[in-house]
């Protein structure tokens, strides 16, 4: 289940999802300041946090596989990001001008399929799986970042 909350008109301070988080779900919900999800999650749909500038930092079960495009477009609070194991794909523009991201955990050893969904690497340290590295330094979507830690 899910719906369009355009530009913060929602007034509830939880939302109980199944296992996915619906397209537009919290859509320009800038009062959104954190999101929890359950391990039942195992996909966030197109533009289910797209503009939701109050978000500072998010941390993705190992259940999610999949992020839908545009998932966190345009999150401009965003700091940090953790990633799940679980990880399979990355849709296109899931983090499009989250500006502010300095640091991003994934912890995938296989680096997930991803089509121009990252965010701008020149100053964002990735945090991947120990003995990664040289796997998603290869991967088109994650080459190029300021620095890979190994953790």
């Amino acid at each position: 289940g899910g719906g369009y909350f355009p530009y913060g008109s929602w007034g509830e301070s939880e939302r109980t999802v199944a296992n996915t988080i619906s397209a537009d779900m919290f859509r320009y919900y800038d009062e959104l300041h954190t999101i929890i999800l359950p391990n039942s999650v195992i996909s966030i749909g197109q533009s289910a946090f797209e503009g939701c500038t109050g978000l500072t930092s998010i941390t993705l079960p190992n259940s999610v596989t999949t992020i839908g495009y545009r998932a966190f477009r345009s999150c401009t609070g965003l700091t940090s990001i953790s990633i799940g194991s679980g990880i399979k794909e990355i849709g296109g523009s899931a983090f499009e001008n989250c500006n502010n991201i300095k640091e991003i955990h994934i912890r995938a050893v296989t680096p997930p399929y991803g089509s121009g969904g990252m965010p701008y690497k020149s100053t964002i340290k990735l945090y991947i799986p120990k003995g990664s590295k040289e796997a998603y330094e290869k991967v088109w979507d994650w080459e190029g970042f300021y620095q890979y830690i190994e953790e």
